[in-house]
């Protein structure tokens, strides 16, 4: 039988697999979308936490704190009984207590070190947050009355700093560098084309490569050079037909963000990656002997490349030594191409050249791996 028409036989046999394992794949892709857009779209708003303060001390700094508190917050009365606050914080009327005890005022200007007792819902990030706005204003109290200044311009001087608040703004997709659905979609992409080439190529590779179908076709006239360029040609078509798939549903879905620039660029550079996902998967393919052993693998390394090569984790929030090490995997230099396409009508000439470099990185790897893989076949064979 001709070694095309075998490979094409077991994928036919195998594509109810395939085919429920890509639209698992591309149905996570586009919840992943979905979810990253959302985010995108988030306002910064204050959240109004309702809290209370029982007040033993009835001093100055204790009526300066709740008024602090106050501003940005809902005050709310309760007696002062411990049952009555673990039912107010059960029931969620409050999310925080504030405790201030007798003499605390006193204290603090004597220079002691007195902490305030309160109570918060457990596990609620109100309650830790609450706990930062009163250190926010007893540590900035605290500073001015070590710099000797008397009691009222502590309380002038605490209250003038901390009226001073960061302008907090969203930036929109206009601004925000050019990081679109459609530049989530194709970042994303990186991790689901190497788990589908891998998932739909290698399974196929380690039915031809057992023991009974290659002495088989060793005693045919085929040789092996013939025969690796046929698994190799048609391990290519399946990579061609999930990227050709891929890239129809990016340029359907986002018909009217994409303009032509980035719909050439992301797909050549989408294809560059589709032949680095087709090397590693020929490589796996080749070298795992067991069918229940490439779903592992793929998951290795579709998601090890993407938490490491920019697509689950900015670039940006990598450290200087996590980014020198991210260069060894080509998912970085898809990312790093995929950035620079981004929100780009018209490409700089330099751009032009940092991207077809990053691109050709990627081609590299594809071409480096694909002559270890048939060096590493051959010598195997030849062991046999």
């Amino acid at each position: 039988m001709n070694t095309i028409k075998l490979f094409w036989k077991i994928i036919k046999k195998n594509r109810a697999g395939i085919i429920i394992y890509s639209g698992i794949m591309i149905a996570m892709m586009l919840v992943m979308t979905g979810q990253n857009a959302d985010e995108q779209e988030k306002e910064y708003t204050k959240v109004n936490i309702p809290f209370a303060v029982i007040d033993r001390d009835d001093s100055e700094l204790s009526e300066a704190i709740i008024d602090y508190l106050k501003v940005d917050n809902k005050l709310c009365e309760i007696e002062d009984d411990i049952k009555v606050i673990r039912n107010e914080l059960f029931y969620r009327n409050v999310y925080y207590v504030l405790v201030i005890p007798q003499k605390y005022e006193e204290k603090i200007l004597a220079g002691k070190d007195v902490k305030l007792e309160n109570y918060k819902v457990k596990d609620s990030a109100f309650g830790y947050y609450m706990d930062m706005t009163v250190q926010d204003y007893i540590g900035t109290f605290e500073i001015y009355k070590n710099a000797g200044y008397d009691k009222d311009e502590c309380f002038k001087k605490t209250s003038d700093t901390l009226e001073k608040k960061v302008e907090v703004k969203m930036l929109g997709k206009e601004k925000s560098g050019g990081v679109r659905v459609s530049h989530i979609f194709y970042h994303l992409m990186a991790y689901i084309m190497v788990a589908l080439v891998m998932q739909a190529v290698g399974p196929v590779l380690i039915v031809v490569n057992q023991k009974e179908i290659v002495k088989r076709i060793n005693s045919s006239s085929t040789k092996f050079i013939k025969r690796n360029i046929e698994y190799t040609c048609a391990s290519v078509g399946v990579c061609l037909i999930i990227w050709l798939i891929l890239n129809v549903t990016a340029n359907v879905m986002f018909m009217d963000e994409l303009n032509g620039t980035e719909r050439v660029c992301y797909g050549l550079n989408s294809l560059c990656l589709a032949l680095v996902a087709f090397s590693i998967a020929y490589l796996c393919g080749n070298m795992i002997k067991k069918s229940s052993v490439i779903g592992a693998a793929t998951n290795v390394v579709s998601l090890g490349m993407s938490f490491l090569g920019g697509i689950f984790v900015p670039l940006n929030l990598f450290g200087k030594g996590m980014r020198q090490f991210a260069k060894i995997f080509p998912v970085y230099w898809y990312t790093k191409a995929n950035d620079m396409i981004a929100g780009k009508t018209v490409i700089s000439g330099t751009d032009v050249l940092n991207i077809v470099k990053y691109m050709g990185v990627e081609l590299l790897y594809a071409f480096v791996l694909l002559i270890i893989t048939l060096l590493l076949v051959k010598n195997l064979r030849n062991g046999e």
